[in-house]
């Protein structure tokens, strides 16, 4: 165990001593990080990355006609419409109005009211505008009647890509709580039917009262200031930064990529010593070959270790990235370390010389990083095409970045035990291989 020891540690010096080393260690992720956080304004006197408020033309042309069918929602239909109106909610496109214009979207859209589509449309070629948003004559009455079918036109300045998506993405929610909320409607009328519960006043505007509850997406009185509030998945509100998000996101990435290379360049070290004699003399020795092979993984997790607790600990004092909690980030990153320790001696024990080490840690660890960080890259698309999330998870860099940006987006423990465990997988099959090859060679 001494000997293991004893060559991790001669290892970890000789690394630490190389000026490149170094450098790709740790000046070259902090620095193509630093970059980014210029460019988004994170050294400036701005504390929030503001994304752009959007000049929005809705035109409602609902007639807000609400229909409940008796065949399906049993007794006094009428009833029910009648309960809704007196509620505020005779029009699902006056209700969509009202929400639009409400003080809770006023840092991301500002809502004006038109008629006319044509003009609206001219508004929108004129670029007087960036998006319309046009309300159907049916809409209110093809979201309570099942035959009828209705359709929200959106026409926007092709120019634009994250006001109008946004704004879509706003509408959408709104009209998809209305319809679920709808079914959960119809539901309950059925079962109080079925139950024999009557359908008098006093009932009908309790349940009116608890449907109109889960329908208004922003309740009546109440303005939001922060209608992106963000939650994690234990329910926990946490207020973000724009640009130190993205900041956050590409040290991620970065982070990833260079404890890869880190793996694969401290098992070179293996290579290089067997083309320069130094490690057959070692064979020779007393020392076992388990003993000096663990020796060189041991080196890679240690200076692994030192690596991503420098670039996490940099990044969160100097570009206030939050990272998460210490019991979600540390299994993932532990995990990261062996994973990245054992790729390295997976990797260099398919190759003979240094020269082909250079080869396959310049062109193999690159790609394979790259293919890891493909969320990273359609981070900022508002429709990131599905195929990139799953080909990230070819490669165990993309379990590394899915684990890391769990954490910072406040995930507990149990969300990230399964991403961790497939990394320690990953370990565990890149060590088997790499010791398996190594003592073949080294017989």
């Amino acid at each position: 165990m001494k000997k293991t020891f004893d060559i991790a540690l001669k290892d970890m010096t000789q690394h630490f001593r190389s000026l490149f080393a170094l450098v790709m260690m740790f000046i070259v992720p902090l620095l193509l990080t630093g970059m980014f956080y210029v460019m988004f304004g994170g050294s400036g006197d701005e504390e929030e990355f503001q994304l752009p408020v959007t000049q929005v033309i809705l035109v409602n042309q609902d007639a807000g006609e609400l229909q409940f069918d008796p065949a399906l929602f049993g007794a006094a239909p009428e009833g029910i419409a009648d309960s809704l109106a007196a509620s505020g909610m005779n029009s699902l496109g006056g209700y969509l109005t009202q929400i639009l214009q409400s003080e809770g979207f006023a840092d991301l859209m500002v809502v004006t009211l038109l008629e006319d589509a044509d003009q609206a449309r001219a508004a929108v070629d004129n670029q007087e505008a960036g998006v319309v948003v046009i309300l159907p004559a049916n809409l209110s009455a093809a979201l309570t009647v099942p035959a009828q079918t209705a359709e929200i036109e959106f026409y926007q300045d092709p120019a634009l890509t994250i006001g109008p998506s946004i704004v879509k993405s706003v509408v959408q929610q709104l009209v998809d709580s209305f319809v679920g909320s709808g079914i959960t409607l119809q539901v309950t009328f059925e079962q109080l039917e079925a139950a024999g519960q009557p359908l008098d006043e006093a009932t009908l505007q309790a349940v009116v009262g608890s449907y109109l509850q889960q329908v208004r997406a922003l309740p009546r009185g109440e303005n939001p200031t922060n209608p992106l509030a963000i939650q994690t998945p234990t329910g926990e509100t946490v207020t973000t930064n724009g640009s130190t998000g993205i900041v956050g996101i590409i040290l991620v990435g970065m982070t990833v990529m260079y404890v890869f290379f880190t793996g694969a360049s401290n098992a070179q070290t293996i290579i290089s010593e067997n083309d320069r004699g130094t490690l057959p003399r070692l064979f020779t020795t007393p020392t076992p070959q388990a003993a000096i092979l663990g020796g060189k993984i041991l080196a890679g997790i240690l200076t692994i270790t030192v690596q991503m607790v420098v670039l996490i600990g940099f990044g969160q004092l100097v570009f206030q990235i939050e990272w998460g909690r210490l019991a979600t980030l540390t299994p993932v990153v532990g995990a990261t370390v062996l994973a990245a320790a054992c790729f390295g001696i997976f990797l260099i024990s398919f190759v003979k010389t240094e020269r082909q080490a250079g080869a396959m840690i310049g062109g193999g660890v690159t790609i394979l990083g790259m293919i890891g960080m493909l969320p990273i890259f359609v981070a900022s698309m508002p429709n990131p095409p599905q195929f990139v999330y799953t080909a990230s998870k070819l490669v165990p860099q993309g379990w590394a970045v899915q684990g890391l940006q769990t954490s910072m987006q406040g995930g507990a423990p149990a969300d990230v035990l399964g991403t961790s465990l497939v990394l320690l997988l990953w370990a565990a099959v890149f060590f088997g291989v790499g010791v398996m090859r190594f003592r073949s060679r080294f017989a």
